[in-house]
């Protein structure tokens, strides 16, 4: 059985620790950017309304399903998650992770 106060281990549960964190970021600024494609119902899309003007507003909901769709083709092949882990790639470099 283990000493109880033999702390060898210690270094080595910090190095785990700072990948499990570094892990964490780094799926969190994948959702951030991935909620920010601007197609309903993300985010961004309510982003996107606050910064056109009104008639392209409605013109965006009038191509809501639509958009939705071609977004399930860009996840499907591959074209959005590119996209997607380059914008976050420049975050994380920026941030420094």
């Amino acid at each position: 059985m283990a000493n109880i106060h033999d702390l060898t281990w210690l270094p080595q549960a910090t190095v785990h620790l700072d990948t499990m964190v570094s892990l964490f970021a780094i799926c969190n600024v994948m959702i951030a950017v991935f909620n920010l494609v601007p197609i309903a119902p993300m985010a961004g899309n309510r982003l996107l309304q606050l910064f056109v003007a009104p008639e392209t507003a409605m013109r965006i909901n009038h191509y809501e399903k639509p958009l939705q769709i071609l977004m399930i083709l860009l996840l499907i092949f591959g074209i959005l998650q590119s996209l997607i882990f380059s914008v976050a790639d420049m975050i994380m470099r920026l941030v420094g992770l």
